[in-house]
């Protein structure tokens, strides 16, 4: 069996290209290459195995195209490389296995809480968390600190919570598989300690030892043992029934294979057959494991995957454990299906892309030329925003204001002196003696302090984006002139683009020139778009414009600290900044939200999940819990964030790492403050808007701080705030697709009528520019996508995956017009891209890439569109709304 190059493959054959990517050691085993045999044979497929040397030394971007990917984790492999391939390609390639699950299958602990989440029966336990994720039964107050144990005799006690012997201590790590079994000293006593097989041995008894393993930042699942009734007549042991294990293999959500063997737990002595392989029964599922089969497939999104399952003695059957992709070992009859099954999916899969998926480009006959585009940015990059708020009755803040109805501003980039004022009046007010309520003097709140001094440090230090603004709260009008009785200090920092951010934006100015337009076969030579130059324009957000600096520079093939001007005024805010007009039915979806969220029962959500477009949410809707899946992943949520915070505090009493942009002090209160916000003790209940920020800092960290808080905490965390963000940042912009229009009308009419006009001038005037470049914030990019993609003045191809739109993501309309028809008023027509911007697997960026994340090529979802049609998905078909 060989495995042929690209060189080698004949174009002519059209076959459908599966790629290998995985180590070696698993890429050319014995199994797999029985797969690969069998699929060689159809004739519909050239294999390509990437191999070690491509994986670990070559970049992403040279890595192959393929149509099909089988892409699984095993010792050495970069998984933070062909996730950002897998995320680069994933709307022209069908992947077996999803990659970003596979992290969640190296901790235990995650696997067990997907399990729970999705209502699969797993024995009852108890967790022991040593690195600062939480413990179960959890400690509300302080998740991530090291549960209370006690250890007695014949049982164990975690947090108040007890498991009695025998139980199972599994590592929390999934690559370590050194299980104990400790026994209830009415057996005897003792423990077994299971490890991988080492020749006939799987196991080994201890019937001294007793106590539990009590590693320093060692973490451990506790088990009850579970008794099962797979008892299977054994020649090697005269015939006696013994303990066996299930272990069941995928291929698809339909199609399991199940084998009993002999549990390690008997005796440690592996059975064999005289060819050296271990004993296995084929064993028929019960329809209960066939259901549960199915629901691992798609709660973990491995289509290839292997489990463990306790068949119990009194029928229920409970998994173990989960161990992604796995094959069958030795047995030809499931080779056969597989290589069916294999093949069955991936032609279907295939053709589903071609015929669903938006291409990359839409190429016209020779006679058709790109007479312009018009595109709307989203930023890229930034540091999170923070904000504090403060009322204040201090004598020598109120002095700043000149008028009583207008309100004091100030920014580190302008109003340098006017600052080093308010830093004074600050500092005089922290060493004032606090009054009687423990406050600073005219400062509220009850941690006013606390406040007021990281106001003092953000103004003292001059963080980046800082902004300062004092209005008038309360007004005294029996006075003239009217006086400022009581005012509320909002001090505002952040939000300015990182260094990356400022690459990223740049190389994306120089993939426009060299991709979007010289690329395109239907472009004219490139000086035709450059005179007149590109029109740019932005809101008055400082990132924003930044960015537009940034994009342009690359674009016109200028240095980064040498930018084209941007239009930057209060018009273009006007058009691409002000969303005023949408701020009721805004406001309106987020009470929705709010209500869907705290609704206590899956009954009253489940119409709402089955079609949110949140794969993990539809899943749980399909599963038989009666509990409302969204409190337990906000309950979740937080209980992470206050183990971010506990890790930051831990950190913050040792000398060490500093984090990027900003001190460990002010990191940690970042994180303090939004813990605070997003859960109200007084009220009982989670301030949804607040998830949008938390997927903010963590994708941030892990870009930027990733070594500080490790990825342990940082991958569950993102695990739970990236389901919770694409459920409800969508949902703000509209839940049903009539809310995505009406407020996509709302926000961006002035911004459609000026893509409108942008696309008419370029058709009608000759000296008009051939590019504009507008740039914005998320908050008009999605009003704008939902116009586009829910339209049905024209038909749309969009992926099945869209819900989050990054940094950078872009919304294209290209100008193309007929060159044999001069005179024809009717010879343009419109093509519409969009990209969703840098990939949304913060965990697939890497070191060699600079920490970057690569943007994902626009598609386009319409091949042509009239000027009237656009107008009216602009405007016609919408405005009655």
């Amino acid at each position: 069996f060989c495995c042929r190059t690209m060189e080698e493959a004949n174009p002519s054959m059209k076959r459908i290209k599966v790629g290998i990517c995985a180590m070696d050691a698993k890429a050319k085993s014995k199994a797999m290459r029985a797969i690969l045999q069998r699929l060689e044979k159809t004739q519909k497929f050239e294999i390509l195995i990437f191999g070690n040397q491509l994986l670990l030394q070559e970049p992403v971007a040279s890595w192959p195209l393929v149509d099909c990917l089988i892409a699984f984790y095993s010792g050495g492999f970069p998984l933070e490389k062909a996730s950002q391939y897998t995320e680069m390609n994933r709307h022209r390639m069908f992947v077996v296995n999803d990659l970003a699950s596979q992290r969640l299958l190296l901790d235990r602990r995650l696997v067990s809480a997907i399990l729970n989440l999705h209502s699969i029966p797993t024995p009852r336990s108890l967790i022991v968390s040593k690195d600062g994720l939480p413990s179960s039964p959890i400690n509300s107050i302080l998740p991530g600190a090291p549960p209370e144990i006690e250890e007695r005799k014949d049982s164990i006690l975690v947090n108040g919570a007890e498991v009695t012997k025998p139980f199972v201590e599994k590592p929390a790590n999934g690559e370590n598989h050194n299980i104990h079994i400790y026994y209830h000293s009415k057996d005897g006593g003792g423990s077994r300690r299971l490890f991988r097989k080492v020749n006939n041995q799987s196991s080994e008894g201890h019937p001294m030892v007793s106590t539990i393993r009590n590693r320093e930042r060692e973490s451990y699942i506790y088990e009850e043992f579970v008794k099962t009734n797979l008892a299977v007549a054994s020649k090697a042991t005269t015939g006696k029934p013994m303990q066996k294990d299930l272990k069941i293999y995928t291929v698809g959500e339909s199609y399991a294979h199940a084998e009993a063997r002999k549990s390690p737990e008997v005796d440690g002595k592996v059975e064999r057959l005289p060819d050296g392989r271990e004993v296995r029964h084929i064993v028929r599922l019960t329809e209960q494991e066939q259901s549960i089969a199915s629901s691992i497939v798609r709660c973990f999104k491995q289509r290839v995957c292997g489990f463990d399952v306790l068949r119990a003695s009194k029928g229920d059957s409970y998994v173990c454990d989960v161990n992604g992709w796995s094959f069958v070992k030795g047995n030809d009859q499931y080779y056969d299906k597989c290589g069916e099954l294999l093949t069955e999916m991936f032609v279907k899969e295939t053709q589903k892309i071609k015929e669903k998926f938006p291409p990359e480009s839409a190429p016209l006959s020779d006679n058709w030329k790109l007479r312009g585009l018009v595109s709307v940015f989203r930023h890229a990059d930034r540091t999170p925003k923070q904000k504090v708020k403060i009322k204040m009755t201090n004598p020598n803040i109120l002095g700043l204001f000149s008028r009583a109805d207008k309100e004091v501003k100030m920014k580190s980039d302008k109003n340098q002196k006017e600052l080093s004022n308010l830093l004074d009046i600050i500092v005089t007010i922290l060493n004032a003696p606090l009054d009687a309520q423990g406050n600073p003097p005219g400062v509220e709140g009850h941690d006013s302090r606390t406040r007021l001094q990281l106001v003092c440090t953000v103004v003292m230090n001059l963080y980046q984006g800082l902004k300062i603004q004092i209005k008038p709260h309360t007004i005294d009008t029996s006075v003239q002139p009217t006086v400022v009785k009581r005012a509320l200090l909002v001090c505002k920092w952040g939000g300015m683009l990182t260094q990356q951010g400022e690459q990223q934006a740049w190389r994306l100015g120089k993939l426009y020139r060299n991709h979007v337009i010289k690329n395109d076969v239907n472009s004219r030579p490139l000086e035709y778009y450059l005179d007149p130059p590109p029109k740019i324009s932005s809101n008055n957000e400082r990132r924003v414009k930044r960015t537009a600096e940034l994009v342009g520079a690359g674009f016109l093939q200028q240095e980064m600290n040498d930018p084209p001007p941007v239009a930057d005024n209060t018009q273009t805010n006007h058009i691409l900044g002000d969303i005023n007009n949408a701020k009721d039915t805004i406001d309106d979806m987020k009470q929705q939200l709010h209500e869907i969220i705290h609704a206590p029962r899956m009954s009253d959500v489940k119409k709402v999940l089955r079609h949110c477009g949140v794969p993990p949410l539809e899943e749980m809707a399909r599963s038989n819990q009666e509990k409302n899946p969204l409190i337990f992943l906000l309950n979740d949520l937080l209980n992470y964030l206050k183990c971010v915070c506990l890790r930051l505090e831990t950190l913050s009493k040792s000398s060490g790492t500093e984090p990027t942009g900003e001190s460990l002090s002010l990191m940690l209160q970042r994180w303090k403050r939004l813990t605070e916000y997003i859960y109200s003790h007084k009220t009982k209940q989670f301030d949804a808007t607040k998830v949008p920020d938390v997927e903010d800092y963590v994708k941030y960290d892990i870009i930027h701080n990733r070594a500080l808080l490790g990825d342990q905490l940082l991958t569950p965390l993102f695990s739970r705030a990236k389901v919770l963000a694409d459920f409800i940042v969508p949902g703000e912009y509209g839940i049903t697709p009539v809310d995505k229009l009406k407020i996509g009308y709302q926000t961006c009419k002035p911004l459609c009528k000026s893509i409108v006009q942008n696309i008419s001038d370029m058709m009608t005037e000759t000296k008009a520019p051939s590019i504009y470049l507008h740039f914005t914030s998320e908050s008009h990019v999605h009003p704008l996508l939902n116009l586009l993609l829910h339209t049905s003045v024209v038909p749309m191809q969009k992926l099945d995956f869209f819900t989050e739109l990054n940094y950078l993501t872009q919304v294209i309309f290209k100008v193309y017009e007929d060159t044999t028809r001069p005179d024809d008023p009717d010879r343009f027509i419109i093509q519409l891209f969009y990209s969703f911007g840098a990939i949304g697997d913060a965990l697939a960026c890497t070191p060699a890439d600079n920490r970057i994340l690569p943007v994902v090529p626009a598609l386009c979802i319409n091949k042509g569109v009239t000027f009237e049609q656009l107008q009216e998905i602009f405007f016609d078909s919408v405005c009655d709304l």
